[in-house]
């Protein structure tokens, strides 16, 4: 299904550059011919093409942005007061507080790494 995107994408941008092609030659044979009406119909033609191509291009990435999975949620820090993280530790303040030190004297003896 995926491809059928991919290939719908590069079929249609062809075509349009295939129609902007032939506007901008009736552009040169009118500009030659000195035919000022023609040549305002080939610039309108060429700029409504580029306006259908770059909103088609824009349309494609909305829908491939669509069909991507969610990225997954970013876990960030929360900074907790040390009563809440010895309740959630199950343990009292004071006996948190004892292995918050403890752990901060190894880190600074280099016995603990992170």
């Amino acid at each position: 299904m995926a491809d059928d995107y991919g290939d719908i994408y590069q079929t249609a941008m062809a075509g349009y550059r295939t129609a902007i092609a032939e506007a901008q030659l009736d552009f040169q044979r009118a500009e030659a011919s000195y035919d000022f009406a023609s040549r305002v119909q080939a610039a309108q033609r060429i700029a409504g093409v580029r306006a259908e191509m770059t909103e088609f291009d824009r349309m494609s990435h909305e829908h491939a942005a669509a069909l991507r999975p969610p990225a997954p949620a970013q876990r960030g820090e929360i900074d907790l007061t040390p009563d809440e993280a010895a309740r959630i530790c199950g343990v009292d303040a004071s006996t948190y507080n004892a292995g918050v030190a403890r752990l901060q004297h190894l880190k600074a003896k280099g016995l603990y790494k992170e």
